[in-house]
């Protein structure tokens, strides 16, 4: 469940991912648990827990930046642009705003949309070709 609204959030995990949790997470039987221990141990977990978040989106932005250099991408890589390439990618393969929204969270679907308009036009236009494909 996210922080904003009470529904749960359904994944699934990819051998890659099982592997990254296997060797980082903290193995636990608790489902309020963090996987990965970043967040633990906090008393009022308002304010402190948004400011670590905070942190950690940081420090996983700095190492991200350095791949996408070592990667020469043209641009700095980092959580949002991952967050908006899987929005992209899902959609290019389908995927409709409701199955978006629910993927990544958002309280309302107009959230969603704001991902969706920003796909490249000729993305668009593939899009508006399937429409007229029967």
């Amino acid at each position: 469940m996210t922080k904003r609204i009470s529904e749960p959030i359904y994944v699934v995990l990819k051998e890659q991912a099982k592997n990254v949790i296997h060797k980082w997470g903290i193995p636990s039987d608790n489902k309020d648990d963090y996987v990965f221990p970043f967040l633990k141990d906090i008393e009022s977990k308002s304010e402190i827990e948004r400011k670590q978040i905070k942190q950690v989106t940081k420090i996983i932005n700095k190492y991200l930046n350095i791949i996408g250099m070592e990667l020469e991408l043209p641009f700095k890589l980092t959580t949002y642009v991952g967050q908006h390439t899987f929005a992209a990618i899902i959609v290019r393969n389908g995927a409709d705003l409701p199955m978006l929204k629910s993927l990544l969270g958002h309280s309302s679907i107009v959230t969603s949309e704001k991902y969706v308009s920003t796909l490249p036009l000729n993305d668009l236009e593939k899009l508006t070709d399937k429409l007229v494909e029967f």
